[in-house]
Order: C-alpha cells, then structure tokens, then sequence
C-alpha cells in the first residue's frame, strides 16, 4: 500500500512538470546534463567503456567529446519523456515526422502487416507521435517493467496516445489472433535490448564487438509472413524528429534464416556511427560479451548455435 502511495505521488509530480513549457524543460535539461556528467557522473564508466570498444580508434579528446553530446542528449531526452506526461497525440505529432509515409499507405492497401524494427536511438518514446500517419493497427511492443506499480502507471500514460502497448510475452499470441481475424497491423519493436543468457540464439558483429541479439521480431515475422521495415529516427533540431522507413523484407517468409536480424543491426550501426550521441550508451549492451568471454577462455562456453555452427563450417 505504501509503495503504491509512493509511486502516485511520483507519477503525480511528473505529470505536474510536464505542464511546464518545453522551452522552460530544455533549460533544465542544460542543468541536468552537467549534473550527470560532472556530479553524479551517471554510468560514467560504462559509457566510457562502451564508446571505447566501439571506436577503438577514437582519440581520448574525441571520447570525451562523445561523452558530453551523450549527456546532453540524455537529458533532452529525459524531458521530452517527462512532458509526455500531459502531451495529446495532437502535441505530439507536431514534433515527429515520417519522411516517405506512403510505404505503409501501400502496404495497408496490400493488405501487409508489419512489423517495425527501432532502437533506442533518438526519443524512441516519441513514435508514438506517428500514430495517426500509419493507416494499420498500431501496437506498441514493451517489456514490462520489475516494478509493477510503476509499470501500470507508465503504460496506462502511453496506452492514451490511441496506440495499443502489448508486452512481449504477449505478441506472438495478439499477432496470430489479428491475423486470423483479417486486421492489418504494424508493431514497433525495440530490438537493441541484451536477451537474457539463458535464451540467447544467436550472436552478431555489433559496433566492433559480439554481441548477442533477440531473434523474436524475425521468428514472428517469418511465421507470420510479415513485412518487416527499419524506423530510421533523425533529429532535425530539439524537439523535431524525422523517421524514414526503410524496407528490411516484404515478405519475411521467404528470406533466409537471420537476414532480417542482420539487415536491422547493419541498419542501426550505421545511424550510431553517423551520429553517436543519439544512442542509449548507458545501456549495458554488452554485459554478457563478457561472460561469454570468460566461458570461452575457460573452455565452457554453453552457446551452441548459429554462431558455433558457422565457425564449425569456416
């Protein structure tokens, strides 16, 4: 009862922030980014640690540099999240646009459903600014939060911008049932996460280090026969976005096994190599590159998929 008080007052609190003017919150997110990076110093090392084994030829200037742009972004970015608090979708699509929408027009025609691969790139949160430019039924593919409180009250906050928010638990089973029934329908999935250890399927080359990658939008889209397309988010200027679609595989049954997962990871390191400061680089991406490291280097590395399958065939 107690933790459910203290989660609404929060929630409380954040929604009454966000009434502020977003001119008055980029201000504050000026102070906030030297906050982070000066006081609090925020992930700091793992940041570090990340840019460095993704641009080993950077200089310690450029690295630093690179840091700060990360910062200041995050910040942006925290108050653009905040003001979603008390944005209508008719704020918020003033905000984000598609550059070429007539590819889902078309697809909606041909009866398509798609599936969407994003990141955490740019304000992710903001897609949801797009919803009336996409003619299918719009779902919204989360992982539920530990937190059940706080989970309940973030999605119920999404879940008003008309656009439904399934967990990922709960996709393939909403999938297969709007399939059945003749709706065409377009879910975005954030595909950059760290899978758990225990159902890892596949490793990658990923921003020059292996990386382990979810298979899960691929697997449905290959069962389904969906369309797949990558969102690719560009900022214009704070608080203008811009996402350009970019079709991955028309008809994801016919492609070969891990062509899809392939092509959207390609697709995001080149957006993170045009433009790092837009990435998540707090996010612990590569936790479990070390431990896959450690098992090796003590010959018990439990993997025995694409990756070893490959090796064995090299």
């Amino acid at each position: 009862m107690i933790k459910k008080i203290y989660h609404s007052i929060v929630f409380a609190l954040l929604k009454l922030v966000s009434l502020l003017p977003l001119k008055i919150l980029y201000f504050f997110a000026s102070g906030i980014a030297l906050i982070l990076y000066y006081i609090i110093q925020y992930r700091r090392n793992i940041i570090s640690e990340n840019l460095k084994n993704s641009f080993p030829e950077w200089t310690e200037k450029k690295r630093k540099e690179s840091l700060k742009n990360f910062y200041k972004y995050f910040a942006t970015m925290v108050v653009e999240s905040v003001k979603m608090f008390s944005m209508n979708l008719k704020t918020l699509e003033k905000h984000i646009k598609f550059k070429n929408p007539e590819i889902l027009q078309e697809y909606f025609k041909q009866g398509k459903s798609v599936i969407v691969i994003s990141a955490h790139y740019g304000n992710w949160e903001w897609l949801l600014g797009l919803r009336n430019e996409i003619p299918h039924h719009g779902i919204a593919v989360y992982k539920p939060l530990n937190d059940k409180y706080f989970n309940k009250l973030m999605t119920n906050a999404r879940s008003s911008l008309n656009t439904s928010l399934i967990s990922m638990r709960e996709i393939p089973k909403v999938l297969m049932g709007l399939k059945r029934d003749g709706i065409a329908s377009l879910s975005v999935y954030i595909a950059d996460q760290s899978p758990v250890w225990e159902e890892i399927q596949y490793w990658t080359s990923f921003m020059n280090q292996m990386t382990p990658v979810y298979l899960g939008p691929e697997k449905l889209a290959r069962k389904l026969d969906m369309t797949v397309v990558y969102f690719r988010m560009k900022v214009l200027s704070k608080g203008k976005y811009e996402v350009e679609i970019i079709p991955i595989a028309e008809n994801a049954a016919e492609t070969e096994e891990y062509e899809i997962t392939d092509s959207h990871v390609r697709l995001l390191e080149e957006d993170i190599k045009s433009n790092p400061e837009y990435w998540l680089w707090s996010h612990r991406r590569w936790k479990l590159t070390k431990k896959r490291m450690l098992e090796e280097s003590q010959n018990r590395f439990r993997f025995e998929g694409q990756f070893k399958r490959k090796s064995a065939h090299a």
